[in-house]
């Protein structure tokens, strides 16, 4: 209870019980009645009272909003989602239904550097190659290579054992 709301209740008890009904008082320039002043005291306090009911009217909708907040924001964004399967990602439709157009961004030039270094550095790690730089590998050139029976090398610069 508010104040000024308490004080129009005290004023409005006292006029009932202490103040005669013939009694008439001047307030603010105009002489009223007993039952004039409690009509207006009584109309003031009825707003109070009307604001008391909108203030709980209020409260209960509000926790119906809550309640309902968590289910209805996904229901949007999975009704976003499905529109835009069905009308296409850059389908100028969409704005209508108040769903935003989805379009690619183009990398900078510096995102673009920085990609390209990180797949640099990582096939360094890798130690991994393309179909090209496969095909530049050669071998050491070797020269003439004598395999006696036993397996052994005579001459030559690859030593190692013929499979057999």
């Amino acid at each position: 209870m508010q104040k000024l709301e308490w004080d129009f209740q005290q004023l409005l008890n006292g006029t009932q019980t202490e103040l005669p009904a013939t009694v008439s008082v001047y307030v603010d320039g105009q002489l009223l009645t007993q039952p004039q002043l409690i009509a207006k005291l009584q109309a003031y306090l009825q707003v109070y009272e009307q604001l008391a009911a909108a203030k709980a009217a209020y409260g209960q909708a509000l926790q119906a909003l809550q309640g309902i907040a968590d289910e209805g924001h996904a229901f949007k964004v999975a009704y976003g989602q499905a529109l835009h399967h069905v009308l296409g990602k850059a389908s100028p439709s969409l704005g209508s239904f108040g769903v935003s157009v989805i379009e690619r961004k183009t990398p900078t030039v510096e995102t673009q550097l920085l990609a390209h270094a990180k797949r640099l550095a990582t096939r360094k790690a890798r130690g991994t190659l393309g179909k090209r730089q496969k095909l530049r590998i050669k071998g050491a050139d070797v020269g003439a290579v004598t395999v006696t029976e036993d397996g052994g090398t005579s001459s030559g610069t690859i030593v190692g054992k013929v499979p057999g």
